[in-house]
């Protein structure tokens, strides 16, 4: 459903079914907005962005965090429906430095980086997307 009128894509079956939403309308909403707006200045930033793969660097039952060069996004597999009290959660073998200034960009959170590693913040199943501040500046990201 669309804002309660159905939306049909063309495309046909998987995998060729990726349209962007934008091309028909849809607005999206800000943490889809922020999340493709961080992309772009990835991209803008680093050219080789869009043609590295995303390294996974952590898993477990729970947990799941790939790298891409300097954008850490870690997935939690709880659910918010699991009534699990929020936990820091260390992830280790990243590119940022100690002291490096970096934005949660989902809750627009400031986070300090180990060397090497960061620590993160899990809570109600939501996904934690890590980028360095500076490299923000002006992007409207956040509001920055």
């Amino acid at each position: 459903m669309y804002y309660g009128q159905e939306m049909w894509l063309s495309g046909g079956q998987d995998p060729k079914n990726r349209e962007a939403l934008w091309d028909h309308g849809y607005n999206g909403n800000h943490l889809l907005k922020d999340l493709n707006k961080l992309r772009q200045v990835a991209i803008s930033q680093d050219p080789r962005f869009i043609i590295t793969h995303s390294s996974y660097i952590y898993h477990d039952d729970y947990q799941l965090f790939y790298q891409k060069r300097k954008l850490l996004v870690g997935l939690n597999g709880q659910g918010k429906d699991r009534n699990i009290a929020p936990y820091d959660f260390i992830v280790h073998g990243t590119p940022y430095t100690a002291g490096e200034a970096l934005l949660e960009v989902i809750s627009c959170q400031d986070v300090t980086a180990g060397n090497g590693q960061v620590a993160v913040k899990m809570k109600d199943g939501a996904p934690v997307v890590l980028y360095p501040k500076m490299l923000l500046a002006g992007s409207g990201i956040c509001r920055l």
